[in-house]
């Protein structure tokens, strides 16, 4: 059996409220990245459980606050796969294995090549794909 999976678009605004750097009062409120999470369970105590699983990032004039605050607060708060779309570079940065001083594992991949999410069973996308 799979585990069921929700996915989540977040704002600008959104990602200001998580503590990015973001600007809430910019005018593209079209949302830059998608989550996978698990469907929310209950610990023992009965408090909502959420983990995102993966989160895909899409970067063009904000790579850099992306790759230099984004990426490192995901990191911090424990998302295990992170993938950074370069739209200028035509490039995909897969993080993986999060820890308080950012991801221990970073791998580009490139058109022609193909980027496998470790936590969700089965999924491989084609960089060629993800790019358009």
């Amino acid at each position: 059996m799979g585990m069921p999976r929700t996915s989540r678009s977040f704002t600008v605004e959104e990602y200001y409220r998580m503590g990015a750097s973001a600007s809430a009062s910019a005018p593209n409120r079209s949302p830059t990245s998608r989550c996978c999470a698990r469907e929310p369970t209950h610990t023992a105590a009965g408090i909502p459980d959420r983990r995102i699983l993966l989160l895909i990032e899409v970067a063009d004039a904000s790579l850099e606050r992306d790759r230099q605050v984004k990426v490192p607060l995901y990191a911090a708060a424990g998302i295990p796969e992170v993938w950074l779309v370069n739209l200028s570079s035509q490039v995909v940065t897969c993080y993986s294995d999060p820890g308080p001083g950012g991801y221990a594992a970073i791998r580009p991949a490139r058109r022609g090549e193909s980027v496998t999410a470790g936590q969700l069973a089965g999924v491989t996308v084609r960089v060629d794909d993800i790019l358009g």
